[in-house]
């Protein structure tokens, strides 16, 4: 019994650690560009490599190009893009790094060249809701454009 109690005592403390680890210690400030179509456009690290990011807050799901971040598509799956046609994607675990906090957690891996021709610029990555979510609050200032990631 005291080994069943102990296992179960590892696990949820395991549970707690892997999601208390996703959630940043304290806020951060990004100043944006804009792209040629008006996307923001905010630099963000995956493992370490520093690209140029579409901020979606319609995206439920972040993207990373393998090519950021020297990695090929081995294992991929398919499905229907978003902006039409199908598309391969990878799921990997990542650590995102906005300014000077690291998130790990899962992310896609996909081709954004289709993404940095509509935007008129090379893009490697969309940060969407499942980075977003792990602050408390996001603020937008467009006049200034910063945004304000407010940890929780």
């Amino acid at each position: 019994m005291l080994t069943r109690t102990a296992s179960l005592f590892a696990l949820l403390l395991l549970l707690f650690v892997g999601t208390a680890s996703a959630q940043p210690a304290k806020s951060v400030t990004l100043h944006f560009t804009r792209s040629a179509n008006g996307w923001i456009l905010i630099p963000a690290k995956v493992n370490g490599h520093l690209g140029s990011f579409v901020l979606d807050t319609g995206a439920t799901d972040s993207f990373v190009s393998p090519k950021l971040i020297g990695e090929n598509m081995a294992g991929a799956s398919s499905r229907t893009s978003y902006l039409g046609g199908v598309e391969l994607f990878r799921q990997i675990s990542a650590t995102v790094s906005l300014g000077d906090t690291n998130l790990n957690l899962q992310i896609l891996l996909t081709s954004t060249e289709r993404v940095g021709v509509l935007a008129k610029t090379r893009i490697d990555g969309i940060i969407g809701l499942n980075v977003l979510s792990q602050y408390q609050k996001v603020t937008l200032d467009l006049k200034a454009q910063t945004i304000v990631l407010e940890a929780r």
